[in-house]
Parts: structure tokens; C-alpha cells; sequence
């Protein structure tokens, strides 16, 4: 009887493509991976920033709405829309990075709270958006002098004829 052998598996490291792995304020529990080279993050920001806004511009016409006697029904009725207006501005959060960043970034509140002058939404596409420019930048650095170092080797030898 003839023994089958296992054919060898042979590993491919691609680890430098994996998501990064970050921590909001220092929180074990709140962790975000992130593709930091994703080229096509822009193209998602710009087809969905104005979904936000205008999601932002209806939450903002609801409160101006809330009448000011305290009726539960009516102002339940008034927060069931703000929730759901919320978990939408969530969605685009999370397609924009691709990553669930609206449960690490904002376990609380709402993608329409304010901060510094900000709301959360953009507060939050700000800071993470300064990872990538970071990173982007970086690896065009890299990639330019890698290139350039071989295309000095050329230059060199061409001035020489």
C-alpha cells in the first residue's frame, strides 16, 4: 500500500498589508482596525459626507421641532426619529473607514452631539483621517526614495556617455 505524502504549505507573509490596530483614549475595550493605505477612502468620504450632512440637517429640523411641553408620546415619537437618524450617520461612519468606528469612537451620544465646535461625526472623520494622511504620506516618501535611488543609478551611468 502506498503512502500519500502531505504536500508542504509554504507561508506568505503579507502581514505589512493588515489593518492597524488602534485604541480610543487608552480603552482596551474600545479598539478600531484601520487599512491606513487605502487609496480609496477620499471616494468614499466624498460620496458619503453629504448623506451625513443631510441626515445632520434633519436631526437638527426634529429638535427644532420638540415642543416645549413635556407630552412622552410626542416627544418619544421626536426621539424614535433622532435614534434612527443616529444609527443611519453610524452606517456611513462605518462604511467610510470600512471598520465598525462608530461603537469604539462613540459608545454614547449621537454622531449630531457637538464638541469644540464640531459635531461628533466630524470630530471623529477628522482625527481618523489625520492617521491616514500620516501614514499616505509617509509611504510616498518611501516609495520616492526607493525610486529615486534607482533612477539615480541610471542617471549616473546615461551622464557618463
Amino acid at each position: 500500500m502506498e503512502e500519500k505524502s502531505t504536500p508542504i504549505t509554504r507561508n506568505i507573509d503579507l502581514s505589512a498589508t493588515s489593518k492597524t490596530r488602534f485604541s480610543i483614549n487608552n480603552d482596551p475595550d474600545r479598539v478600531i482596525f484601520l487599512n491606513l493605505s487605502d487609496m480609496t477612502i477620499l471616494t468614499r468620504l466624498a460620496d458619503l459626507e453629504p448623506r451625513l450632512k443631510e441626515l445632520l440637517q434633519q436631526a437638527q429640523d426634529i429638535i427644532a421641532k420638540i415642543p416645549d411641553e413635556e407630552d412622552v408620546k410626542t416627544v418619544a415619537k421626536f426621539g424614535e426619529a433622532l435614534i434612527e437618524i443616529d444609527k443611519q450617520m453610524r452606517g456611513f461612519m462605518d462604511d467610510i473607514f470600512q471598520a465598525p468606528v462608530s461603537q469604539a469612537c462613540a459608545p454614547e451620544g449621537t454622531m449630531y452631539d457637538l464638541f469644540n465646535g464640531s459635531f461628533r461625526f466630524e470630530y471623529i472623520i477628522e482625527a481618523l483621517l489625520g492617521l491616514y494622511t500620516e501614514s499616505i504620506t509617509k509611504e510616498y516618501q518611501a516609495l520616492k526614495d526607493k525610486s529615486s535611488k534607482y533612477t539615480t543609478k541610471y542617471s549616473k551611468k546615461s551622464s557618463k556617455k
